[in-house]
């Protein structure tokens, strides 16, 4: 099935699409990409799992769990020194995480965990100075466009990992 065009022959866009797009960054975007992501987890497809973590914090970068599944599916792509940079923005401003805890425990128990910031918890104005991939999500760079189905907006934790 061929994409509808107008009359000019331009291509309609993805409604869902762009509506995150306009809507972004929102605290309510992002949960169907992650859970989407984990699914991918779960069977060990993790480049789609990147894509979809990378939607995720793009739409949503108030979200830890998504900066940290998505650390997951970096070090399973033996990407490790990305995925230091996104569990160290979320352990500066959320040191409870059990999850991002249990990554930075198992894969750099040797280092401390980084110091929280003088930032009020929430900000992004920390991570925005680093190199770090989510930077570049919370500078409202867009990700390569893709689609996914919507799932019920619920966040769910990688099972087994």
């Amino acid at each position: 099935m061929s994409p509808k065009r107008h009359k000019g022959g331009r291509k309609h866009r993805d409604p869902q699409l762009a509506r995150e797009e306009a809507l972004r960054p929102s605290r309510f975007l992002g949960y169907d990409h992650d859970q989407m992501g984990v699914y991918f987890l779960g069977r060990e497809a993790f480049e789609l799992a990147e894509a979809q973590f990378r939607r995720a914090v793009w739409l949503n970068p108030y979200e830890p769990a998504f900066k940290a599944h998505w650390a997951l599916a970096l070090i399973r792509l033996n990407r490790k020194n990305e995925a230091r940079g996104l569990l160290c923005d979320v352990l500066k401003h959320n040191r409870d995480d059990r999850f991002a805890n249990d990554l930075w425990k198992r894969y750099w128990a040797g280092e401390a965990l980084p110091e929280p910031d003088a930032v009020s918890p929430g900000s992004t104005a920390a991570s925005d100075a680093g190199g770090d991939p989510a930077s570049a999500a919370q500078r409202g760079e867009p990700p390569p466009s893709f689609g996914a189905p919507a799932g019920d907006g619920r966040a769910r934790g990688p099972a087994g990992v």
